[in-house]
């Protein structure tokens, strides 16, 4: 018999010392093994729920004509996520991490540009746990129109700029700065994005 008094490696960090439960197995590795099947069934379930629930968001923008009721100009105004999230049928709900809530269930930050856009990598950075179950809606537009819309899972994208990597650095240069604030910020384009989109949805009309 062992006691699990310490965490062995990192897919055995449930069996904590807290409440010292002691547990009969013959072969560890047999157990981790079982743990990594068990993680990953879960984690496949919870990627097929996603999955369903982005084409169901994809298949309303659709029935929606969503490029008909989506004005450009409106994005130039203060405020433009309300109108945004109506238009979508979505509640607004600014937090730090998401913007507003599609069917409860679809957690959405906004973010608008012409050609490119700017994210703060130090928001990111400092919230990498939060963004795990979010969604990000780039919405792209001319003068005119609205010319594409791109959603993208946020827990991919921080991936993508790899941030758990630079976290640290960018930890370490906001501490050591004089006003405890810095500003990094990455430029991403629509080509940029096309690479790790969930869907993309074109304005035909453009």
């Amino acid at each position: 018999m062992r006691r699990a008094s310490q965490r062995v490696d990192a897919d055995w960090q449930v069996f904590g010392s807290s409440g010292g439960v002691t547990y009969n197995y013959v072969d560890g590795s047999a157990l981790e093994s079982l743990l990594k099947v068990s993680n990953s069934v879960s984690h496949m379930a919870e990627l097929s729920e996603d999955k369903k629930l982005i084409e169901e968001f994809q298949s309303s923008l659709k029935l929606n004509n969503i490029f008909q009721n989506l004005h450009s100009t409106e994005l130039l105004k203060n405020g433009y996520e309300k109108y945004v999230a109506d238009k979508i049928g979505a509640k607004l709900d600014k937090q730090q991490h998401y913007d507003c809530i599609w069917k409860d269930r679809l957690f959405l930050e906004l973010k608008k540009g012409k050609t490119h856009v700017w994210l703060d990598l130090c928001r990111y950075a400092d919230n990498l746990e939060k963004f795990d179950n979010n969604f990000t809606m780039f919405l792209f537009y001319n003068k005119e129109k609205m010319t594409n819309i791109l959603v993208v899972n946020t827990k991919r994208l921080i991936e993508y700029l790899n941030l758990s990597r630079w976290k640290a650095v960018l930890m370490e240069l906001k501490s050591e700065s004089l006003h405890k604030s810095l500003n990094a910020q990455v430029r991403l384009t629509k080509k940029d994005l096309a690479g790790i989109r969930e869907f993309e949805i074109s304005n035909t009309a453009v």
